[in-house]
Order: structure tokens, then C-alpha cells, then sequence
């Protein structure tokens, strides 16, 4: 009997219940040595984890090891189990010991450098990963991980090891890590080219479709671009996909549904600026004069910096003839960005309506120098 149930302990293809069952009573029913009830201990203890009773499978994993200080497979098992539940000190601990015991364990440094990696050690990190990728060379994840920890200080080399992690697992993290280094890097034909390959992995990944919006947006491609936006929103609809493509629609000469969008962004998330932003563009294009006057008041109060968002309540004040209010906000404009144009060209034009004609004069030539089209302006330039 007591056989049976070694054999049922250690059986992976029986259900997690009947083999803690059988772990159970090997252990209270045998006379069994130090080693081999450490062993029992570790079969119960990957039989509670399958059946997600994770605390105790830790407590298993540590009954192991206080009886053989040598299961090492207690220790890994145990450092999984710490890393999922975010104890990274521990985890760290318990692969060191594998690893001062078994140098050549590829595993055990790829999930130590994984606990430095969640810990912000990416020094550590980094070099765990490298022994691994030294000791397992065809294992994709480190590579990928080696890729993903290169990205901000030397993305030519994390595309190095982020390419040869697709090129061994074409189907691996790192095709999304490499897609997103491309886009920071502005190599927007390449980002795209794999967010196309992630999407034929797997059609439902809305991340990869706002993220291929992006790529389509830079790329000049408007109709592709609310089309991946549009899938993205379907499958999951986040506040930023919402922003994105009503942005799209703006430059579409849609301010309509660039309206019904920024207001769904801001329908969940009141204080989204970059919604707030797009919110007055688009009421700005449809002559909703006093909408987006009182939205731009809300941009600048929480960006008093914002040259563009002046000039246009600038351009909102003169057309609602409110020529004092339009000046204060040009010149605002004009501080806050000396080279604009369009600032110092309304400016003048406010100024000559109210009689400071050498004032008016002096912008209009100073914004002519800085841009020779606004000659043919007879009203303000949005």
C-alpha cells in the first residue's frame, strides 16, 4: 500500500486530489526515511499548487527542505511559487541555492533574473538572463528578456536579441517587445509589419490593433488607422484607442465623430487632457464657439504653457468679437512661442480693429518674416 501510494504521489496524470490523497497517506502511513519523505512532501506540494492551494504548497516545499536540505526541486518550486505571489527577495534566495549547487542550470537563472528583473534590479537581471541564454541557447524568453532590459539604453542591441527570440519562437513576446521598440524608434513600416504578425497569431489582441493604428496613423494611412482603432475599441475600448481615433478623425475633416469620441473618452475619464485637448479642437472646427471657448479655459488652467491652446481661444474671443480678451490671449500666445506665426499675424489684426495701427503694423510684418503664406489672411488663421 504504501508503494501505491508513492507511485500515486508522484503520478502527474492523476487529478490534483487524488494524489495530495495519496501524498497524505504515503506520508502518515510510511515509515519512510528523511530523503524520500522530502520527496513526498514535493509531489504534495506540486499536486496542492495545480489545485491553487499555493500557501500550502510553500509550506510542503519548506517541509522538504527542512528534511533534506538537498531537494533542490523543493527550492525551485518554492521560488516559482514566491515570484507569482511577488516575494522576489525569496525567490531570489531560493534559485541562489540551486545555483551555487547547479552551475549549469540554465532554468534557475532565467527565473532568478526574472525576480531581479520585478524587483527593478535590472543589472542582475541582466546577467542572470545572459547565463542562461549562455547554458539554454535555444530559449527564447531569455532572449527575449535580455531584449526587452536593453530596450531604453541600447535599443539596437535590443532589437538583436529581441529578433533572435522571434526568429526561435515566432510566436514569442518579443515580436510585441520588438513592435513596440519600432515604434519609439520611429521605424513605423517595421512596427507595423509585426503587429501584423501578432494579429494573425492572435485576432483578438486589441492592444496590437491600437498599436497598429498607431503605426498606420505616422504611416499616412488615415482609413487604416480608424479601422485598427475601431477593431480595438470593439474588442476592449480603451479611453486612449477613443482618443487616438478620434484624433484620426480630425485630420479627416470629421470633427463630428471626433466629437462623439473624445466625449466617450471623457464620459469615463472627466480629467483625460489629451481628450479634453481633442474635445475643443473638434467643437472648434463645428463653430461651437462657446463650448470651446470654456474647454480651452479648462486646457490652459491646467497647462498654462500651451501656446496653440491660446492662440485658438485667442481666435475664439475675436470671433465673438470680444477683441480685448482675443489680444490678451495672442500675446500670451506670442510669449509663449515667439515664432508663431499665426499669433503675432491675429494679433495684429485685433490691433489695428481696436487703433494701435504701428503696433498692428509691427506684428503683421514680424509674423510675414516668419511666414510669407499669411499675406493673403483678411481674418484670424486657425
Amino acid at each position: 500500500m504504501i508503494n501505491a501510494n508513492l507511485t500515486a504521489c508522484v503520478n502527474h496524470n492523476l487529478p490534483p486530489p487524488e494524489r495530495i490523497a495519496s501524498c497524505t497517506l504515503a506520508i502518515e502511513r510510511g515509515n519512510l526515511d528523511k530523503i524520500t519523505t522530502a520527496k513526498v512532501y514535493v509531489g504534495r506540494g506540486v499536486a496542492l499548487n495545480a489545485a491553487e492551494q499555493r500557501d500550502d504548497a510553500i509550506a510542503d516545499f519548506t517541509h522538504a527542505i527542512a528534511l533534506d536540505p538537498k531537494n533542490f526541486n523543493a527550492y525551485e518550486n518554492r521560488a516559482s511559487l514566491n515570484l507569482a505571489a511577488s516575494r522576489f527577495e525569496q525567490a531570489i534566495a531560493d534559485m541562489t541555492v540551486v545555483i551555487r549547487a547547479q552551475p549549469a542550470n540554465g532554468m534557475a537563472y532565467y527565473y532568478r533574473g526574472l525576480a531581479y528583473e520585478r524587483s527593478s534590479n535590472a543589472a542582475d537581471a541582466l546577467n542572470d538572463f545572459r547565463s542562461c541564454m549562455r547554458l539554454v541557447p535555444a530559449f527564447a524568453p531569455a532572449a527575449a528578456a535580455v531584449g526587452r532590459l536593453l530596450k531604453d539604453s541600447d535599443p539596437t542591441a535590443a532589437l538583436a536579441e529581441l529578433s533572435a527570440a522571434v526568429q526561435l519562437d515566432p510566436k514569442s513576446p518579443a515580436l510585441s517587445s520588438r513592435a513596440t521598440l519600432y515604434l519609439s524608434l520611429g521605424r513605423f513600416e517595421d512596427a507595423r509589419r509585426d503587429y501584423d504578425k501578432i494579429i494573425e497569431n492572435d485576432a483578438a489582441d486589441d492592444v496590437a490593433f491600437a498599436n497598429r493604428g498607431v503605426a498606420n496613423e505616422k504611416l499616412g494611412d488615415l482609413n487604416g488607422a480608424i479601422r485598427d482603432y475601431s477593431r480595438s475599441i470593439e474588442l476592449k475600448g480603451t479611453i486612449a484607442a477613443y482618443v487616438n481615433r478620434g484624433n484620426v478623425y480630425e485630420k479627416l475633416k470629421q470633427p463630428q465623430q471626433a466629437l462623439a469620441d473624445f466625449n466617450t473618452a471623457l464620459g469615463s475619464d472627466p480629467k483625460n487632457f489629451p481628450a479634453l485637448v481633442g474635445k475643443a479642437g473638434a467643437e472648434y472646427d463645428l463653430n461651437m464657439r462657446v463650448a470651446s471657448l470654456d474647454d480651452f479655459t479648462r486646457i490652459i488652467a491646467a497647462n498654462p504653457k500651451d501656446a496653440v491652446a491660446y492662440l485658438k481661444r485667442g481666435n475664439l474671443h475675436f470671433d465673438l468679437r470680444e477683441l480685448a480678451a482675443a489680444l490678451s490671449d495672442y500675446s500670451d500666445a506670442v510669449r509663449l512661442d515667439p515664432e508663431q506665426g499665426s499669433a503675432l499675424y491675429n494679433k495684429s489684426l485685433v490691433e489695428g480693429r481696436l487703433g494701435h495701427n504701428a503696433d498692428a503694423l509691427a506684428d503683421r510684418r514680424r509674423a510675414l518674416a516668419l511666414d510669407p503664406s499669411l499675406a493673403g489672411e483678411v481674418e484670424h488663421s486657425q
